[in-house]
């Protein structure tokens, strides 16, 4: 019955992100949360300040695919890294490796995007670290990202 409690308790922990859907971020312990809008944009930061967690709600069909979103993302962060375009909750995704400067220094992580469908905000969700120290976020950074859950009906099931 515990685990039950756990279980069912666990969804109700996200963080509710203000785009009317319901979708929400469950971010690893210890995050805080830094400076957004609290509507398109969220900002968060572990406690050392060293890995940042930047989510970007965008009105729904800016992008006609996912794969348009990433490559929009590459192209404003002077990133480069492979893509993977995949189907999460019924919509398309694409998970990418970002690498590019920020304020003078190298960072690496990864960028999920996530297109709306039937008029549905676009959402992406940019997890990066130093590259220098990546090896020791690499996990936090992917688990952050599989902390994202498009709808409400999505987090009754595994993350991106």
């Amino acid at each position: 019955m515990a685990l039950l409690s756990v279980v069912l308790a666990a969804p109700l922990a996200a963080k509710e992100l203000a785009t009317g859907r319901g979708a929400s971020i469950d971010m690893p312990a210890g995050f805080a949360p830094g400076e957004g809008d609290g509507s398109t944009r969220f900002a968060y930061f572990d406690p050392t300040g060293e890995m940042e967690l930047d989510i970007l709600v965008y009105e729904p069909s800016r992008f006609a695919t996912a794969e348009a979103m990433a490559a929009d993302a590459a192209v404003r962060l002077g990133s480069a890294g492979d893509a993977s375009a995949f189907a999460y909750a019924g919509r398309e995704a694409v998970l990418a490796e970002l690498s590019f400067p920020l304020d003078g220094a190298a960072r690496r992580g990864y960028g999920l995007f996530v297109a709306g469908r039937d008029g549905e905000s676009d959402h992406a969700l940019l997890a990066h670290a130093p590259a220098a120290r990546f090896d020791a976020w690499g996990e936090v950074v992917i688990s952050a990202l599989d902390g994202f859950s498009v709808d409400r009906a999505a987090r009754r099931g595994p993350g991106p």
